[in-house]
């Protein structure tokens, strides 16, 4: 098996272990992220790309643009050099792909590390508009709820793997920034955007505590290929993790426009409407 490089060379294009950045006289957002018990690697996604996509969703959700992203590495010393290589470039493209910078890493490397030979943990900062509060726009009744994408591909894949399923479904998502900016372009009254990595079905108790949101699980995008998978593992396509779609509340007559803003983006043409706020 091939040995990993010592740690300097372990850092993508040399990233500095610390980053000064420029003064930004904008509101800020932060989000941060942990993927310590992930596959490296299923059919064409890895735990590069998932860390970069999840961690750009969370700070799309608030409305934030992301800007800078920095990660930790902890490595099992076994773990394939090339492997190692191959998630590190995929990280910096999807960092691209986000319009995110990577700007620090650190990596330690371990006798006895992750059980699938890497952990990767995110610290990211978006930038806010001036005038963008989701906690002040109050959800109300008849608002309209939309599911931009399909449900449960990334927690799906993950679950067959671990279970040594051999993966039918390689999702690991996508940054939904175009998504995400098309729709509040098109409808600035959005209430809200959840991104539902913990599941649908969990994202909805967490919205019923506060809210009476009705929902038509029918109406829930989920491709023939989860729902295969996931019968096969005896599991709710509904209670898995989603990496590349957000559940979008809009006042009911914003309703038709922002579907039209989402379906237009590379990632949101099932959008569909899946209830709203009774």
């Amino acid at each position: 098996m091939d040995q990993p490089h010592l740690y300097p060379d372990l850092q993508p294009q040399h990233a500095p272990l610390t980053a000064i950045l420029p003064a930004m006289p904008q509101r800020l957002a932060v989000t941060s992220a942990l993927f310590t018990d992930t596959p490296l690697t299923f059919g064409e996604g890895n735990i590069g790309r998932i860390a970069v996509n999840v961690t750009a969703n969370k700070l799309l959700s608030q409305g934030a643009t992301p800007r800078y992203i920095a990660a930790t590495f902890t490595i099992d010393r076994d773990t394939p050099v090339t492997l190692i290589n191959t998630i590190f470039q995929s990280m910096r493209d999807m960092a691209v792909q986000a319009e995110m910078e990577l700007i620090t890493t650190d990596t330690a490397i371990l006798g006895s590390g992750p059980a699938y030979g890497m952990s990767i943990s995110t610290f990211a900062i978006g930038t806010m508009p001036p005038d963008l509060d989701f906690s002040k726009r109050c959800i109300t009744p008849g608002d309209v709820i939309i599911a931009t994408g399909t449900a449960g591909a990334y927690g799906t894949a993950i679950r067959a793997i671990r279970q040594g399923i051999t993966p039918i479904v390689t999702d690991d998502g996508a940054p939904l920034i175009d998504l995400t900016h098309a729709l509040l372009n098109a409808v600035p009254r959005t209430r809200r955007i959840i991104f539902p990595y913990m599941g649908i079905n969990h994202e909805i108790k967490q919205l019923s505590l506060n809210h009476r949101p009705n929902i038509v699980t029918e109406a829930i995008p989920v491709s023939d290929t989860i729902r295969a998978a996931c019968r096969i593992m005896n599991l709710d396509p509904l209670d898995m993790e989603c990496a590349g779609m957000m559940l979008v509340i809009v006042p009911d007559t914003d309703a038709r426009a922002a579907l039209d803003a989402i379906r237009r983006s590379d990632y949101g043409h099932q959008a569909a409407i899946i209830g709203h706020i009774a």
